[in-house]
């Protein structure tokens, strides 16, 4: 067997075990769903669900990723999830990625694409960048950008409000000179 040969049928060996390793990670989530529909955690004499987690999985399972996992596998479906793994970044879950059916597609073409090209489900910021790609608006600025974006419309914010400032001392102005015309107006009537 020659290197390259060995390379290879090493990778691909790692590859299938990873994909085996994404798919069980899925049911894992998905038997747990079942527990939960059924009630089969109250067997254990559980006060809820999430005391089940804690208590037969501490420190693997919480709620909180138990019920993204869930979430994700009811959107994307569970195909889709056995190729990418239970540990993909919540970024594909926002709003303006599952909102839209177009960009939702294009997530999941992306992904296969790269399953596909490179062998192996996207890393985390693999993951990142093809939700920032599909949906832009959710990139946030970091925080030396947000805050010149601040000032900046802050500045704009003090320059409109001078100017109307300007405006309105102008028209109270005017409109005191009206009253004291009026005024004037008034007590010439009173006196004819």
């Amino acid at each position: 067997m020659t290197k390259s040969t060995k390379y290879k049928t090493a990778l691909e060996q790692v590859r299938k075990l990873l994909s085996k390793w994404q798919s069980s990670g899925v049911d894992v989530f998905l038997k747990l769903r079942e527990i939960d529909i059924e009630g089969t955690w109250k067997l254990g004499a559980h006060v809820s669900f999430q005391d089940f987690l804690k208590a037969e999985f501490p420190n693997v399972i919480g709620i909180e990723r138990y019920n993204n996992v869930i979430s994700m596998i009811e959107e994307y479906g569970s195909d889709f999830m056995r190729s990418v793994g239970p540990t993909v970044p919540r970024e594909i879950m926002r709003r303006e990625i599952i909102g839209s059916p177009e960009r939702k597609a294009e997530v999941v073409a992306a992904v296969t694409a790269h399953i596909r090209d490179e062998g192996c489900a996207p890393g985390d910021q693999k993951f990142r960048d093809i939700a920032r790609s599909v949906a832009p608006e959710i990139r946030k600025p970091c925080r030396e950008v947000a805050s010149i974006r601040r000032e900046k419309n802050d500045f704009i914010e003090i320059v409109k409000l001078r100017n109307r400032t300007r405006e309105l001392e102008k028209e109270n102005k005017s409109l005191k000179r009206e009253i004291v015309r009026l005024n004037k107006l008034l007590e010439g009537i009173k006196a004819a």
